[in-house]
């Protein structure tokens, strides 16, 4: 028994619609009681994930007072 998909898309850091778009174009595969193998759901992802539509992890700005600190330190 694996996971639900609401459990894996937990577990992925992915919403459950991501989770179930990637069943229903074949990318995942589900086991024979409707439940989520995370191992072999995790080498699927990567393996059939479209290149183009990953995001990169976002930028993030320095707050002001990192960067009054900062400043104060150079």
């Amino acid at each position: 028994m694996g996971l639900s998909i609401r459990a894996y898309a937990a577990q992925r850091g992915v919403s459950h619609t991501a989770v179930r778009k990637a069943i229903s174009l074949g990318r995942l595969t589900l086991e024979s009681d409707g439940t989520i193998d995370p191992v072999r759901a995790n080498r699927d992802w990567v393996q059939n994930a479209d290149p183009s539509k990953t995001r990169e992890a976002p930028k993030l700005r320095p707050k002001l007072g990192e960067l009054h600190y900062h400043a104060v330190q150079i």
